[in-house]
């Protein structure tokens, strides 16, 4: 039976196999940032300005990843493995801000009441995407069992075992885990990589489920696959006021805010659907030994993995009027 390892397999893994875990805290891990910022600020006339723009990398030892930053590496024995973007990190960020008075450009008494006097005024926002594996995990939450036949021979380091657990029609499983294919559940268990993981052949396409496999028992596969990046965020917003006197004392104001005006939508991964950026490997193989099987498996989810279809923001418009005595 190995729908789990027995223990003599997980302790032949062990550099200390008379201990269940060994835990030596150190405080040795590191970031760092570093970034260009280019800002500008004009008047000219009615008109007034403000743009920024800032190219930065923001690189560190990563933990297990997204909620759990700062726990323990994926790699504690390597922390090169570890090193890459970190959560926050946005490759180019952009920020404007403007306005502009129109003055007054009719001289009709009565179209220019209407029309002369207002203030346009607006903000953009732009932002890239943050690499995918530093918020999500460095093995995108690898899951998942093979389905083999019964007698299936797992060999590693030297030993043999096969499978003897009955399942309906013959089979039996193996559970993916760092702890089964490892031997030690202190290290994460990372994808193999047999493809580019950034190739996009469709839209809203963000990772290429055809770049990952199951590496074999005994071995991992890697901890960095290149910059990664998600779906980058755009907002702009538009404000038009305008003063209209009532007596020498008080105003009113009157006040248009378009949020989002565009209507850009901005594709997003989202927690209702996780089989968007999780990858599950459950599968059933035929294959003469377990390693044939782990070597040729591929994510079951590959129509959904990597795909963020969901859009999220839409405009928003309000209008305000304000009376000043």
């Amino acid at each position: 039976m190995w729908g789990s390892l027995d223990q003599a397999h997980i302790d032949s893994f062990k550099r200390f196999p008379l201990y269940n875990r060994v835990f030596v805290p150190e405080h040795n891990t590191y970031s760092n940032y570093n970034g260009l910022q280019v800002g500008i600020t004009r008047q000219t006339g009615r008109a007034h300005y403000n743009v920024n723009y800032t190219f930065s990398k923001a690189l560190g030892i990563l933990g297990t990843g997204g909620s759990s930053t700062y726990s323990y590496p994926s790699d504690p024995f390597n922390y090169a493995n570890d090193y890459t973007n970190m959560p926050f990190d946005r490759r180019h960020i952009l920020n404007a801000s403007y306005s502009y008075e129109v003055g007054n450009l009719v001289q009709n008494k009565w179209i220019g009441e209407a029309t002369n006097g207002w203030e346009i005024s607006g903000i953009v926002n732009y932002q890239s995407g943050a690499n995918l594996p530093s918020i999500v995990s460095s093995n995108f939450g690898l899951s998942g069992s093979i389905t083999v036949p019964t007698g299936t021979v797992a060999a590693v380091s030297g030993s043999n075992s096969s499978c003897s657990t009955i399942l309906a029609g013959g089979t039996c499983q193996f559970s993916l885990s760092s702890t089964n294919l490892l031997g030690t559940p202190d290290v994460n268990l990372q994808p193999r990589l047999i493809g580019n993981p950034g190739a996009k052949t469709q839209s809203h396409q963000y990772l290429n489920a055809a770049a990952f496999g199951l590496p074999a028992l005994g071995t991992n596969g890697a901890y960095k696959y290149g910059f990664l990046p998600g779906p980058g965020f755009f907002d702009s917003d538009l404000t038009a006021s305008k003063r209209f006197r009532i007596t020498e004392a008080s105003n009113v104001q009157l006040r248009f805010a378009a949020f989002h005006f565009t209507n850009h939508a901005n594709n997003s991964f989202t927690p209702v659907n996780t089989q968007n950026y999780t990858m599950n490997f459950s599968q059933t193989s035929n294959a003469g030994s377990l390693n044939q099987a782990l070597l040729g498996s591929s994510v079951g989810n590959g129509n959904q993995f990597g795909f963020a279809r969901l859009k999220e923001g839409r405009r928003i418009v309000e209008l305000g009027l304000r009376y000043d005595f």
